[in-house]
This record gives C-alpha cells, sequence and structure tokens, in this order.
C-alpha cells in the first residue's frame, strides 16, 4: 500500500472517443491506488477550437499534476492555451505514478471496473 502522497492534485483531461476511453480511466485509478488525490477528469472533442473551458475546469479543481491524453493537435492546443490562461502549474505523471510500460497492465487495471 503506498503512503498519502504530499499535495499533489491529479486530474485527467482527454478526448471524449471510445479509443481514448481506457487511458485517463488507468492514469486516475492508478493514481487513487498510490494515494493521490484525483480532483478532475475532464472530456472534450477532438479538433475542438479551443479548451479554454477545459483549461478553466483545471484551473478551478486546483489540479498540480495534469495527466493529459490527447492526439497532438489537441496537444499543442492545450498547453498553449494553459500559457494563455496562466495555469502552469504541472508536473509529468508519468514517472510519478510509475505507469505500468505493457499495454496489457492498462488492460487489467480498467477491465477491472464493476
Amino acid at each position: 500500500m503506498h503512503e498519502e502522497r504530499h499535495q499533489d492534485r491529479y486530474a485527467a483531461c482527454s478526448t471524449k472517443t471510445p479509443s481514448s476511453a481506457p487511458i485517463p480511466a488507468c492514469q486516475l485509478k492508478l493514481a487513487g491506488e498510490r494515494g493521490y488525490k484525483v480532483v478532475a477528469d475532464i472530456k472534450y472533442r477532438s479538433n475542438s477550437p479551443s479548451l479554454s473551458a477545459e483549461v478553466q475546469q483545471l484551473k478551478a479543481a486546483n489540479a498540480n499534476v495534469l495527466m493529459p491524453s490527447s492526439y497532438t493537435t489537441d496537444g499543442i492546443l492545450l498547453v498553449k492555451t494553459m500559457a494563455e490562461l496562466g495555469y502552469s502549474r504541472t508536473r509529468s505523471s508519468r514517472r510519478t505514478l510509475d505507469f505500468p510500460k505493457k499495454r496489457s497492465m492498462m488492460r487489467s487495471a480498467t477491465s477491472s471496473k464493476a
């Protein structure tokens, strides 16, 4: 069992597509299992012209670690919007959570949902 982490507040931000659904589900499951506080799970339409509302939700949730899952163009827009709106208190989640590198581990983490 992992001890309670310091003040890290995690948020997932991903596209609303069936193929991307397992990624944030796995990220949030692992974050919770490791004692991190999950504060938001934000979904957006791929190729959105703006992600301002989503970044405002991240700011309101006061997440300091962001776990994005997006296509390249959406990721670029997300980072640009974060900079424009002054939201930059994020760290890399991969190293922090020690995410499994194998897809089979991700599938098993998401398949245990009842």
